[in-house]
């Protein structure tokens, strides 16, 4: 019986790897998402800083390399949104970054109003294959923009 070649030994790379060395910012308040989404980057090969708040995110910026994507939760501390958030990174990074949000709030305002602001958005509990899609094609997509 055949079995399916393994993607090193058909030569192709497994799923996830162009992610393999990806900076990643995650901003969320709850420490459990915090943890259990940056393992998951990570077991993509992804560098992973994480924050509770945009302050905290903030003062991540200025130790090594700038994030070439940022993952931020809707609802933030302080009542502010995380498209406010996603401005004020990509201000002090100095270019356009790649950008997911990915909410709890499953409510259809929340809906419209990420859509609205167009940011791409991801319901919690994310599935990691979906994760890992969206992450994917944002970098890719960004990659290719002219500069």
């Amino acid at each position: 019986v055949a079995t399916p070649a393994s993607p090193a030994a058909s030569g192709r790379p497994p799923p996830g790897a162009e992610l393999t060395g990806l900076p990643v910012l995650l901003l969320d308040d709850d420490k459990l998402v915090q943890a259990a989404v940056g393992d998951l980057l990570r077991s993509w090969g992804c560098r992973v800083q994480a924050a509770a708040s945009l302050p905290e995110a903030e003062a991540l910026l200025g130790q090594g390399e700038a994030p070439r994507a940022l993952l931020v939760d809707w609802r933030l501390p302080g009542g502010l949104d995380g498209g406010l958030a996603f401005e004020r990174l990509r201000a002090r990074i100095g270019r356009s970054v790649p950008a997911l949000i990915v909410t709890g709030d499953t409510t259809a305002e929340c809906r419209r109003e990420v859509e609205s602001r167009g940011y791409p958005l991801l319901c919690k509990p994310a599935q990691p294959a979906k994760l890992r899609s969206m992450l994917r094609h944002l970098v890719a997509r960004r990659a290719s923009a002219p500069q």
